[in-house]
Formats: C-alpha cells, structure tokens, sequence
C-alpha cells in the first residue's frame, strides 16, 4: 500500500455455482498505518497534506494533519533520547526545505525544539510521503528505540 495512491477492491462469493461480486470505485488513500515490530506503529500520508505541489510551502489542510500527527506521536512512550521520528521521501533542495519547514512546525505542535524532531530524508521509491514512527503506547510493553 502506498500513500497518495487510489486502489479498486474487489470482493467475489460463489454459491450454489452463482457468482456474486462487489466491486468499489476506486478509493484514494491519502495515509495508512502499519503495525511493525515491538508495537510501534508507521503512519504514512501523502507529501500534499502537508505541501503544495512542488513547493516547500505548507498546504491549507496541513494544520490539520500536523496536529494529529503531534497527538498520536504525544499519546506514545517517549523515545530513550527524547526525539519524534520521522521520515520524508523525496530529494534535493525541496525535500530539504519541506523537512526543515516541517520539523519546525511540528515541533511548535508538540511544544518541542525543533531539534528534537528527527526528520530523515529517504528516496522517494515508493512516491513522496510523510512518515511517523508511532511509539508503543504508555505503559508496560516491549520497546525499540
């Protein structure tokens, strides 16, 4: 699954040798969320939440977006060093500017340096997405930081 992409699903039943299919137009998913190992969770959404197409600058949405995504990494166990996670897929000069711009905002939303806002560049293979690493919630669990 990728962020940003629509995809079609398809349900078919067979009974008594009659066919029954349930077809859905095709569905836009602007961001999902992946359970990985030891209950951390990747949350993934399309770079134009945030961004205006081709442009460092912040969408009319991504406020919206950028603070849920500060509540969710908030509702988590803090990371040993004291960092949010994130990664930004995408290169050059813009995906710079996005990360720099994006840490900064965030870090206002989690009342935070911006410092502490750990933003990767990765390539963008799988198209330009937003990443989140979830942590486990608070409490008792198995953790890797």
């Amino acid at each position: 699954i990728v962020a940003g992409q629509a995809y079609r699903y398809r349900f078919t039943a067979r009974r008594g040798g009659r066919e029954f299919v349930v077809e859905n137009e095709p569905a836009l998913l602007s961001s999902f969320t992946q359970h990985e190992y030891a209950g951390q969770t990747r949350l993934e959404a399309d770079v134009r939440n945030f961004f205006e197409e081709g442009s460092a600058a912040f969408a009319k949405a991504a406020g919206r977006w950028i603070d849920a995504l500060a509540g969710r990494l908030r509702a988590g166990a803090a990371r040993s060093d004291g960092t949010y996670k994130l990664e930004l897929s995408g290169h050059g000069r813009l995906a710079s500017a996005r990360a720099k711009a994006l840490g900064i905002r965030l870090g206002d939303a989690l009342m935070v340096a911006p410092e502490r806002v750990t933003i990767s560049i990765v390539p963008a293979e799988r198209g330009e997405a937003v990443s989140a690493f979830l942590p486990a919630p608070k409490g008792e669990t198995i953790r890797a930081d």
